[in-house]
C-alpha cells in the first residue's frame, strides 16, 4: 500500500523510469494485494489512484480519464462498505468488527474477470504514460505534456 504514494512522489519529482520499474514491481505483486484484501474483506485501490493523480499533476494523463478511474474506485469501496453493513444488518459493536479483523463472520470476495482485465488495462495505461517523457518521440512527448492542460 505504500508503493502508491512513493510512486506518486517519484512522478512528481520527474523520476519516470524508476517510477515505471516500481509500477512494474507493484503490478506484479498486485495479486498478493488482492489476496490480502479478500482475506480481510476490504478493497485496495491505493496504487492506481495515487499514481494516476500524480500523473495528472505532471500532465501525463488527462484529468477526465483519471476522474473516471478514481470515481470507479470510490464506487467500489462504497459498494463494499454498503454490502458489509448490510451483512451485519447495520449493527456492529466496533470498527474492528466491521472490518472483520478478528475473522468472525468471514465473507468470500471474488473479483469478476472484467475487474481483473480492468486493473491490467489501468496498469498498462499508466505504464505507457510513464514511459513517454523518457522514451517517447518528440511528437508523443509534446502530445502527452500538452493534452492535460
Amino acid at each position: 500500500m505504500i508503493s502508491g504514494p512513493l510512486l506518486a512522489w517519484m512522478i512528481i519529482h520527474d523520476m519516470y523510469l524508476p517510477a515505471f520499474v516500481g509500477l512494474a514491481v507493484s503490478g506484479a505483486t498486485d495479486w498478493l494485494d488482492g489476496y490480502m484484501a479478500r482475506r480481510m474483506g476490504i478493497n485496495s485501490v491505493v496504487l492506481i489512484a495515487f499514481v494516476a493523480l500524480a500523473m495528472v499533476d505532471k500532465g501525463l494523463i488527462h484529468p477526465g480519464l483519471v476522474s473516471l478511474v478514481v470515481l470507479r474506485d470510490v464506487a467500489l469501496v462504497g459498494g463494499a462498505v454498503y454490502k458489509r453493513a448490510s451483512i451485519l444488518e447495520w449493527k456492529w459493536s466496533s470498527w474492528y468488527e466491521f472490518f472483520n479483523l478478528d475473522g468472525a463472520r468471514p465473507q468470500k470476495v471474488e473479483p469478476l474477470r472484467i475487474s481483473k482485465v480492468n486493473t491490467v488495462m489501468q496498469l498498462a495505461l499508466v505504464a505507457a504514460a510513464l514511459l513517454q517523457p523518457d522514451l517517447g518521440n518528440e511528437e508523443t512527448k509534446h502530445i502527452s505534456l500538452t493534452s492535460a492542460g
